[in-house]
């Protein structure tokens, strides 16, 4: 990689550019939280929050660092995709307003008479795993990546019939959250290309819901008509990044730590310890590893004074092993309680489906520990996703023995 500067999401900072730190960062962290929690670095041109209380505030304070990439003089309205004009991307009041469109049906109560079809697609990609294998499947190619996937496209109303191109194309765009700067050209023409075929194909499904809406998502946002076709547009494809990339990554990283601690007994059959387990993974082991915010004025953090239109990246896996907030933060505690991780963010930008997240990853878990006596993980040599976005494994094979 040359010494040229790029973008802070773009490329690891250099201690964590070895695949292995990728996946244990853990005495980084520890080390930058103690030697003040904030540190500029000169290679990807940021500013990176360690500390639990320093990444709540920005998380928290969205008048003085904006979520929209426009801050940043090094993004234009040509140079950014979908998923960065949609809310994910914008501030309030513009950022309240595209999430009312569509927060009552990620609320708790509503995401629960999802229960039944998510438990009914667990099983089936299981019922195939176990078919094509012999002991032995790949966790996240088989299972923890395509329920999510299915379960996002039911909720939009995409039909069985087109599913699997819709996963096709959820693979290409999810990747995108893991493309760097050696990324040849090649690689982006492909992302644009699966972005322009998946926006002229919801176009279409978005004018056929107006026409005759249905009980989806897509009707839901169709029947608005406050928001423009890029808005629209930019929902779906956070749906595809953000519906997915957490809960394929909680999955995974639970049943990596699991495995690890030899859990699967203790938790079989325990829905409430099954639950505060999964909160602890999300803590120990946070799915989502960074979010990026730009600073709209100067302000200080910690012993840096940030220029305004910085980028300033909140570390949330170290925020989450800050000792100042959890009693022995680097040991997995199954029970632990209270557990006031950020796992799902903070502030006005709290994870629209950490509702949607939890139901799919209890489901999951509790289908892998019914339908298995003994789950294995092989965990030599994991493969890190090589994503600054997202932490965990890119593939984890699993042995097993059916119950």
């Amino acid at each position: 990689m040359s010494d040229q500067k790029v973008r802070p999401m773009d490329a690891f900072p250099r201690p964590l550019q070895d695949p292995g730190a990728q996946l244990d960062p853990f005495d980084w962290y520890r080390s930058q939280r103690a030697a003040g929690g904030v540190r500029y670095d000169e290679f990807r041109d940021c500013y990176d929050v360690f500390d639990y209380e320093t990444v709540k505030r920005v998380l928290a304070d969205h008048e003085t660092f904006s979520s929209n990439k426009l801050t940043s003089p090094d993004y234009t309205e040509e140079t950014t995709t979908a998923i960065s004009r949609s809310m994910l991307h914008r501030d309030p009041p513009e950022h309240t307003e595209l999430r009312e469109t569509v927060e009552d049906l990620f609320r708790p109560g509503t995401v629960a008479e999802l229960a039944p079809d998510v438990e009914q697609m667990a099983e089936d990609f299981l019922d195939r795993a176990v078919a094509a294998s012999d002991g032995e499947f790949d966790l996240v190619e088989s299972f923890a990546y395509p329920l999510p996937v299915t379960v996002i496209a039911g909720l939009l109303g995409v039909p069985p019939e087109d599913r699997d191109q819709f996963r096709e194309w959820s693979t290409t765009a999810i990747s995108s959250s893991a493309m760097g700067p050696d990324d040849g050209a090649d690689v982006r023409e492909e992302l644009y290309e699966v972005l322009a075929e998946m926006r002229t194909y919801f176009e279409d499904l978005l004018a056929a819901r107006r026409e005759n809406p249905t009980n989806d998502l897509l009707s839901r946002i169709a029947a608005t008509g406050e928001l423009s076709a890029e808005q629209m547009f930019g929902f779906v494809v956070l749906l595809l990044i953000a519906g997915n990339v957490t809960t394929t990554s909680l999955v995974t990283n639970a049943v990596w730590t699991f495995g690890e601690r030899d859990l699967f007994d203790d938790l079989r059959g325990d829905e409430e310890a099954l639950d505060l387990a999964i909160e602890e993974v999300l803590r120990y082991r946070s799915p989502v590893r960074t979010m990026e915010r730009w600073t709209t004025e100067a302000v200080t953090l910690g012993d840096h004074e940030i220029p305004a239109g910085s980028s300033v990246v909140a570390w949330l896996g170290a925020a989450n092993r800050d000792e100042a907030v959890f009693e022995d933060p680097d040991s997995f505690v199954p029970d632990r309680q209270p557990n006031r991780h950020v796992a799902f963010g903070h502030g006005v930008h709290t994870c629209l489906g950490a509702s949607l997240a939890r139901l799919e990853a209890r489901t999951a878990l509790t289908a892998l520990l019914d339908r298995f006596e003994t789950i294995d993980p092989v965990t030599e040599d994991l493969p890190p996703t090589g994503s600054m976005l997202v932490y965990g494994p890119r593939s984890l094979a699993v042995q097993y023995e059916v119950r």
